[in-house]
């Protein structure tokens, strides 16, 4: 591709990838999520995953880091993107499970959400009753490309 920005990418801030996301999806290392693996993001990310439910684009892209959480809430038609090229050596977007949650790392509610290019931890050795990494309730239509899902009670 000689002109990636021509082609509708556009080069993130912190990770310098051509993203193939629209210029409207929300960025949640603009809405105050560390991403550094000891603050609680949970709040942060809840908080940018609902407003991109009432946006056209819901899109929500991670860049790389470790994003500690104790349990999020997918709603229907929402995605979650992390960097290109997971597992290939490049930068990865990690969602950790926080020590003893009470709830799964992400539990879709609805239909049409997307989840990709993210590694999902549960995090099972330091939770008092493991937990699953991604946790379903009336979905349907949901696309999954290039998850990393380990260390929960049940994975998927």
């Amino acid at each position: 591709m000689r002109n990636p920005a021509a082609a509708g990418y556009h080069q993130h801030k912190r990770d310098a990838l051509w993203l193939p996301r629209p210029q409207t999806g929300l960025d949640v290392t603009d809405y105050h999520v560390a991403g550094d693996g000891v603050t609680d993001d949970t709040d942060a990310i809840q908080a940018v995953l609902n407003l991109a439910a009432t946006k056209p684009s819901r899109c929500v892209y991670f860049p790389a880091g470790t994003y500690l959480v104790s349990g999020l809430s997918l709603a229907a038609r929402v995605a979650m993107i992390g960097p290109l090229g997971l597992g290939g050596g490049s930068a990865q977007a990690i969602l950790k499970l926080k020590t003893n949650s009470a709830s799964p790392l992400v539990t879709v509610a609805g239909a049409g959400t997307s989840m990709q290019y993210l590694e999902l931890d549960g995090n099972r050795t330091n939770q008092t009753t493991p937990r699953a990494c991604i946790y379903g309730t009336g979905v349907q239509d949901n696309y999954f490309h290039r998850l990393y899902v380990h260390s929960g009670s049940t994975g998927i």
